[in-house]
């Protein structure tokens, strides 16, 4: 067995079997990629932001996959607390087994400077799915931090919300329905 074992929980999914459409958005996905550390890809539920980014991720940056994070902030297993989950996968991936969380959680700033050094440590790409879920001042305060200071990880949330923050523009892909000759196809 290999000496660390990254949980399963944190582990990339297999994108959908039957993937149909969404080459525009795909297309978008990887220039925002290219272009900044984090991208996020929003939309109604059930509209397949998930189906998108893991198929695209699988397609191409298959290379990357074992430093590819999945961070799903939906309950039961989830803390609402994005930057706690986030550090949680990234210590597992690094196989850093005991943490001082009383003194990661006293000081905010120290556990975002953290997480983004765990982050471009690796580097890691992250997933973080269902963004809404998170407590919304600890996810901005990630997300513009990871924005400045991010500059080889990638992070890439899919939500069911917006988040117009200034410094993601140009980096959110608002996710509709497929169009009719997807929809026949599929």
């Amino acid at each position: 067995l290999p000496s660390r074992r990254l949980p399963l929980r944190w582990r990339l999914p297999n994108a959908a079997p039957i993937f149909v459409g969404r080459a525009a958005e795909s297309e978008r996905l990887a220039t925002m990629i290219g272009r900044a550390p984090f991208s996020l890809v929003w939309g109604l539920g059930g509209l397949g932001k998930t189906s998108l980014v893991l198929r695209h991720l699988h397609q191409r940056h298959g290379d990357r996959l074992d430093r590819v994070l999945f961070v799903s902030l939906r309950a039961p297993d989830a803390s609402p607390q994005l930057t706690v989950e986030v550090t949680r996968a990234l210590c597992a991936a690094e196989g850093i087994a005991a943490v001082d969380w009383t003194a990661l959680l006293a000081d905010e700033a120290g556990l975002v400077e953290t997480v983004i050094d765990l982050a471009e440590k690796g580097p890691y790409w992250l997933v973080i799915d269902d963004l809404h879920h998170g407590d919304p001042h600890a996810t901005e305060t990630l997300v513009r931090a990871a924005m400045r200071y991010a500059r080889n990880s990638r992070w890439i949330a899919t939500s069911r919300v917006d988040w117009p923050l200034s410094e993601l523009e140009g980096q959110r892909l608002a996710l509709g329905g497929l169009d009719d000759v997807a929809l026949a196809e599929l």
